[in-house]
This record gives structure tokens, C-alpha cells and sequence, in this order.
């Protein structure tokens, strides 16, 4: 496992997760023959990514939010804390723009690291966008099922999970 930052995040919730993902993956990944670069704090495409995840097959765009109440996630409007609040607008419409900005810059830079006739051949949209619920999603959340069929590239988990969700995660384009 491999771990790369693009600077300090703007949050704490951020920097304690980026901690606990760290060690969570290592724990994970350190013992077994697999390759994983996690990448926090990155600009793709001028979008600020909390995480994006490398493996041999899969790719994944994480974003952190911190919330230790049960909440209901929505694909078309604000995510709501049961108990009041929201989640700052729609985070499912966030990550799934960071994830089209990953897929662009991706494709827009695909010969400069793919052999030619590979570069003419991939497609990128089998990138995953997973929300990451700091410290860990509570159980009683909902998502009103955007986590399943249409949106097969979309995951709602905690951080405590995260580690688990990326190594079941694996696409058979690369």
C-alpha cells in the first residue's frame, strides 16, 4: 500500500479519517500480494478530491463527510441528518462529478500512459464514486436504493469500511 497526499486538508474530520484509512489499510492490504495507492487531497480536473484509490482493478473517487448520526441519502436532493440538518447539499451529485472529472481527465491523457492500441480501446466508466461516512455510517441511514441498479458505480459506507468496499471492488477493463 502505498499513500501520497496533495497537501493538508481544509477540514479535521478529513485528516482524522485520512489516519484511520491509513491504518485500516494497511492492516488490510500490507500482508497480501496487491497493489494499492491511496491518494488524498488531489486536483483532477479542478476538482478537490478528499481520496482517490488505485488498485490493479478498480478504481475509486472517495469523498469524506463526517456525520455520526443516521442519515437519509437521496440521489436528487440534500441529504438530510435524521435528526435535522443536512449534509451541505448532495454529496452523491459531488462524487459523482469528481468521478466524471477523473473518467475526462483519464481519457484526455489515456495515450500517455497506456500502449497505443490499449489506448484506443479503454473506457473509464467503470471508475467507482464512494461517499465515506466519518467515523462510520450509522446504521439506521437509508439511500433510497441510488447504491443499486442504475447507479452500479456508486457506494455509500464508513470509513470503517472502506478498506473492505475497495477489496471487493474489481472491474474486468483493465
Amino acid at each position: 500500500v502505498e499513500f501520497w497526499t496533495g497537501g493538508p486538508f481544509d477540514h479535521e474530520h478529513e485528516r482524522v479519517s485520512q489516519d484511520a484509512i491509513i491504518k485500516l489499510f494497511r492492516g488490510a492490504f500490507d500482508s497480501i500480494p496487491a497493489y494499492v495507492v491511496l491518494v488524498f487531497n488531489v486536483y483532477v480536473n479542478a476538482k478537490s478530491m478528499d481520496l482517490v484509490i488505485l488498485k490493479e482493478d478498480a478504481i475509486a473517487v472517495v469523498d469524506v463527510k463526517e456525520c455520526d448520526k443516521p442519515i437519509k441519502a437521496a440521489e436528487n436532493r440534500s441529504w438530510e441528518i435524521v435528526n435535522g440538518g443536512t449534509l451541505h447539499g448532495n454529496p452523491f451529485r459531488q462524487v459523482s462529478g469528481y468521478r466524471y472529472a477523473l473518467i475526462q481527465f483519464l481519457s484526455e491523457h489515456r495515450s500517455t500512459f497506456l500502449r497505443k492500441q490499449k489506448a484506443a480501446q479503454m473506457q473509464f466508466d467503470h471508475i467507482n464514486g464512494i461517499i465515506a461516512i466519518s467515523p462510520s455510517l450509522h446504521p439506521e441511514s437509508t439511500s433510497n436504493n441510488i447504491d443499486s441498479g442504475k447507479h452500479k458505480w456508486f457506494r455509500l459506507v464508513g470509513v470503517n469500511e472502506l478498506h473492505t468496499c475497495i477489496g471487493a471492488l474489481s472491474s474486468n477493463q483493465f
